[in-house]
């Protein structure tokens, strides 16, 4: 699965004159992650280091600048990578016309269906069209993968930790889960080591 949560519209179109007040509604469309690499902004210092995308490009659709619809939460490196690029002539065709080349809007459902997860939290593009995306966001990287094996790491030792404040449990189920919960803590500890060494090499 390549995200647990799908974004929603939770602003309005003309909602606001500028596009970049629509920052904090973005936000929680997207449920604090990239529309397109699903990375959550607390790998990249929390809102504030993120940005808004323009679907539609600004150049050459300035008309869409301060579109809502058209505005994606995303992380610079998604969102440096994508620029300006676009398949068409028209901003309501994102798509070329053999349908392997282009974008699907990220708040589509469809968009996640592109994409698949490897055991090792890489993200792996399942068609012409998700290998185009891939290619071109730099979905490859290993960031990505980091990122969203420290988040599984989390969510085990959150579900770990919920069945030790359980009191049914014996002594020994209670001693080899905490045994598991310190692996999987060195092992995000390591993660996050890594993860710094990546951002600081940038």
């Amino acid at each position: 699965m390549f995200r647990k949560i799908e974004p929603t519209k939770t602003g309005t179109a003309g909602q606001y004159a500028k596009y970049s007040d629509y920052k904090g509604v973005l936000m929680k469309d997207f449920n604090g992650n990239c529309g397109y690499c699903n990375d959550n902004h607390g790998y990249t210092g929390g809102w504030r280091g993120m940005q808004i995308d323009h679907f539609a490009p600004r150049t050459p659709f300035d008309e869409l600048e301060h579109d809502y619809d058209n505005l994606v939460y995303s992380c610079f490196y998604c969102n440096n990578a994508k620029s300006n690029d676009w398949v068409t002539a028209v901003a309501e065709n994102s798509i070329s016309d053999d349908g392997n080349s282009g974008y699907i809007h990220p708040r589509e459902k469809e968009y996640a269906e592109l994409f698949e997860r490897s055991t090792k939290g890489s993200i792996i593009p399942k068609n012409e069209l998700g290998f185009y995306i891939y290619t071109n966001l730099n979905l490859g990287l290993l960031r990505h993968e980091i990122i969203h094996t420290m988040e599984k790491i989390f969510e085990v030792v959150k579900k770990i930790n919920k069945a030790l404040d359980e009191n049914n449990i014996s002594v020994e189920i209670s001693n080899l889960l905490k045994e598991n919960r310190d692996k999987l803590l060195n092992k995000k500890f390591a993660l996050e080591v890594q993860f710094r060494e990546i951002i600081n090499a940038r």
